[in-house]
């Protein structure tokens, strides 16, 4: 289990939910809170903000982060509504950061979070509920409910990040032993199960992130890689068509034919004479 790098959970000050019709509109003038941290969530519509100096624009599920002792200044956007919950929390301490700070003041303080963003406006709505409640305890389990909702935000903010990136390095090298393979095993009979085996990786998955790494699934990689030999052995021998197909893994010469043609637009045998001509 990784150390926490929460070292004091937050207390919340206030949550409110604002609403600004496109007529209405929202504008809050250059300010700053030096007590405590702002989180904004947009539930609808959009704004634009500046903060610490630089312009953004938040549209729904947006996350818009006022840290401590940031300048900021807000409007809705020209035409168009918003609705959005404002949280303000103090006592939150992060390994290696100021007081109440959620990121480094350099990071972005517009926030998207696809596949937080469901969960988050569930907590946040439930927040909402309870610290605007009168039942018994209702602002003690507000401020657990703020301690949960501020470890998931930690979590997508400072550990995913560092597991994407071993999982992004981690394909690639992948990718990389495929077209190593490849490359050494055209011409003999390959096939997509072969070649996951070769790059330590499920078929399924090797499709799917070979093609991001190289714009060409496996199986178009391999056919891409015969005929770039076979455009150079037409170039520079004397074979027949027959003798190239096999040479680059062709058991067909006329599946050899028909796929030259389909990606070169030329047959074999008019390409070897355009080149001569």
């Amino acid at each position: 289990m990784q150390r926490s790098l929460i070292n004091e959970l937050p207390k919340l000050k206030f949550i409110s939910r604002y609403s600004y019709s496109a007529e209405s509109g929202m504008h809050y003038p250059l300010h700053h809170h030096p007590e405590l941290t702002e989180l904004l969530f947009i539930a609808d519509g959009g704004a634009k903000y500046t903060i610490d100096g630089n312009g953004y624009e938040a549209e729904k599920n947006a996350f818009v982060l006022f840290q401590q002792g940031v300048w900021h200044e807000e409007w809705s956007l020209p035409g168009k509504p918003i609705e959005f919950f404002c949280l303000g929390f103090s006592g939150l301490q992060l390994s290696g950061l100021p007081e109440n700070f959620i990121l480094e003041r350099t990071k972005a303080a517009v926030i998207f979070l696809p596949s937080f963003a469901a969960e988050a406006s569930r907590i946040i709505r439930e927040l909402y509920r309870e610290a605007n409640s009168s039942a018994p305890e209702s602002a003690f389990i507000a401020d657990q409910q703020l301690a949960i909702f501020i470890s998931y935000l930690c979590r997508h903010l400072h550990y995913l990040p560092e597991a994407e990136k071993k999982k992004r390095t981690h394909r690639a090298d992948s990718a990389a032993l495929a077209q190593k393979f490849i490359a050494e095993n055209y011409n003999k009979p390959i096939t997509l199960a072969h070649i996951a085996r070769a790059s330590w990786a499920s078929p399924s998955y090797l499709s799917h992130f070979f093609k991001e790494e190289t714009g060409l699934s496996p199986i178009q990689y391999v056919i891409r890689i015969r005929l770039d030999v076979a455009m150079h052995l037409l170039e520079t021998t004397d074979d027949t068509v027959e003798q190239i197909a096999e040479r680059v893994g062709y058991t067909s010469t006329t599946s050899f034919h028909n796929i030259f043609k389909r990606e070169n637009s030329l047959s074999p045998g008019e390409y070897r004479r355009k080149f001569l001509e």
